[in-house]
């Protein structure tokens, strides 16, 4: 039998657990039920990767670090920096992006990952944001016309294939 790590995604849940293959039953495969199931939630929305857009990063000692974007939620952003910035940290951020506006905003650093050599900058930094109501109406607008920009490209570029 072969060991096999398994995903399942149900009711804005991932679910993840190791299992034996056993074989097939026609076109399904069959599995042994695994002996610890490991879960978390799901963002409730997915992030908008970003090729474009900047931040402006002011931390709590007084540096301003100019960031380029990497991907963006209405909860959430992540940044492409060439300076480390610690798990926990509280700075403000002001991002722009192009052609939808731009938001200000508290966040607090969630994730911080060294890149491999050879990226375009060292760290990769997550950030959560503190959002009052009106912030948090206008991270969504944000959002959604950059998802909307992204939905319209795919549209375009499937009508220039198929006509």
């Amino acid at each position: 039998m072969r060991r096999v790590l398994l995903f399942v995604s149900l009711d804005r849940k991932v679910y993840a657990g190791f299992s034996e293959a056993q074989g097939t039953v026609g076109d399904f495969l069959v599995f042994t039920h695994p002996h610890h199931l490991y879960y978390r939630k799901v963002r409730a929305d997915r992030r908008v990767p970003m090729g474009e857009g900047q931040a402006i990063l002011r931390l709590q000692d007084g540096r301003t670090l100019r960031c380029r974007m990497h991907d963006f939620s209405p909860s959430g952003v992540s940044f492409l920096t060439e300076q480390d910035i610690p798990r926990g940290e509280t700075l403000l951020v002001t991002f722009d992006i192009p052609d939808c506006g731009t938001c200000e905003t508290v966040a607090r650093v969630a994730r911080q990952e060294t890149l491999p050599r050879g990226s375009p900058c060292k760290y990769l930094i997550a950030v959560s944001m503190s959002l009052t109501k009106e912030q948090r109406k206008k991270a969504e607008q944000l959002y959604l016309c950059k998802k909307g920009a992204q939905v319209k490209r795919i549209v375009d570029s499937s009508r220039s294939s198929i006509g």
